[in-house]
């Protein structure tokens, strides 16, 4: 993986984050723009406890997922009381487990649970799913109209955290960055699909996507044809 940057922390006996490595990712989230959090970060305790004190902590816009969702659903008003945006981008048992109620209720009201969430962190809800819906803290709701099941595979939705956290650190807002993300996100999949098949699909394949799904966007913002 020659385009990972990786910086050496302190680690616990079964190799995961030590709550010893606050300091530095603090030190570290001050020089940059966006802070990406969850994704392979194991469910180990002291790990989690790390995830609580650096959102608790951390004065940069967020994008908060996988692992460290599941952490913030044992102290969720962590999340009412952050120093910065933070986009939460659950699916619906991530969602399910921070509202703590059955999935089935979850999917049943997705639209009036989304915004009710967003509403009281403060923040942006991307609900993952057939349908994608992104909301903000202001009850607004948009519903994405790209993607296809190939996109439940393992390791898209990492592929889609780090598109919104880009996106967020090239200084659009937080809501605009997690609606633009799952949509590219969405036509990147639908663009493999059409080559490879929904069968199969992974999140590499969504990866390799990426630029032509950008460049059809901007062909069509600019009035070319595509």
């Amino acid at each position: 993986l020659t385009e990972v940057i990786t910086r050496p922390l302190p680690e616990t006996p079964s190799r995961s984050l030590a709550h010893a490595a606050l300091p530095q990712l603090l030190t570290l989230a001050e020089k940059h723009d966006t802070v990406v959090i969850g994704p392979g970060l194991s469910l180990q305790f002291e790990t989690a406890l790390l995830v609580r004190d650096l959102v608790a902590k951390i004065a940069r816009p967020m994008v908060v997922d996988a692992d460290a969702l599941t952490a913030l659903s044992e102290d969720i008003g962590i999340l009412e009381e952050t120093f910065a945006p933070v986009i939460c981008t659950p699916h619906l048992g991530e969602m399910s487990r921070l509202l703590g109620m059955p999935i089935a209720q979850v999917e049943k009201n997705r639209i009036s649970l989304c915004r009710r969430f967003a509403g009281s962190i403060c923040g942006i809800i991307v609900l993952k799913g057939a349908s994608t819906l992104v909301c903000d803290g202001e009850g607004s709701v948009r519903v994405n109209t790209t993607g296809n099941p190939g996109l439940a595979s393992a390791g898209t939705g990492d592929v889609l955290t780090g598109m919104i956290a880009g996106l967020v650190a090239q200084k659009m807002k937080p809501f605009d960055a997690a609606s633009a993300g799952v949509y590219l996100h969405g036509l990147a999949g639908d663009l493999a699909a059409e080559e490879k098949g929904v069968l199969g699909l992974i999140a590499s394949d969504i990866l390799a996507k990426i630029p032509s799904a950008t460049l059809q966007v901007l062909d069509k913002s600019s009035g070319r044809e595509v």
